[in-house]
């Protein structure tokens, strides 16, 4: 009992921590291929964010709940762990926007308006104007340019997802936001809650 309540108060203190030592599954991109059909352009998929078009090293298979995440995030979502790899538990991101919201630079709440619609706030608004979609990339011999958007530019752009952005996918985006919105105090890129509340509505949302 008493190495449970040390693993949750772990778990309550940063869920996210080890997010970007997580091992990427070779075949997530085509099951989030599978799972967000309107996003495929040929052989490249689109950013459900800044809708841009990628190959695989611009525009990457993102997991909302890392792979290395403590158990008790998965029963809190109602996701099971061997779910980890499936369309639920994803979204297609280009690629610094998977890492700003590894690092919790970014997050996604629901529109204060606009019920339905998610969109993605920047919280480290210093630094993301510095970053840009992608990096310069080699794929097959060929070289690509690096992307002249910044992320901070999309600051309040809606999520694009279909109807398999289902309850669990907005229940985890809901808790990373939580956990972002902390973050985000913590370091000063925000204070108080200048960029707008944080979480997404949801049935059985346990209190966060």
């Amino acid at each position: 009992m008493t190495q449970q309540v040390i693993e949750y108060s772990e778990y309550r203190h940063d869920p996210y921590f080890d997010a970007c030592s997580s091992v990427r599954d070779p075949g997530f991109r085509e099951t989030l291929k599978a799972y967000y059909p309107h996003c495929i352009d040929g052989d490249r998929v689109r950013c459900q964010v800044s809708g841009v078009v990628g190959n695989s090293q611009q525009v990457i298979a993102a997991h909302l709940i890392p792979c290395k995440s403590p158990d008790i995030l998965f029963t809190e979502v109602g996701l099971l762990p061997r779910q980890i790899n499936e369309g639920i538990n994803g979204l297609l991101l280009a690629l610094n926007i998977e890492r700003a919201f590894d690092h919790k630079q970014v997050c996604f709440v629901q529109h204060p308006l606009h019920m339905d619609t998610i969109v993605m706030k920047v919280l480290d608004m210093e630094e993301m104007s510095k970053r840009p979609l992608f990096d310069g990339t080699s794929n097959y011999g060929r070289t690509y340019p690096p992307s002249d958007v910044m992320i901070s530019t999309l600051h309040n752009h809606k999520l694009d997802f279909n109807e398999n952005l289902n309850l669990i996918c907005k229940r985890t985006l809901s808790r990373h936001s939580f956990f972002a919105y902390r973050e985000a105090r913590k370091r000063n890129w925000i204070t108080g809650d200048s960029t707008g509340s944080e979480g997404i509505i949801v049935p059985n949302d346990y209190g966060i």
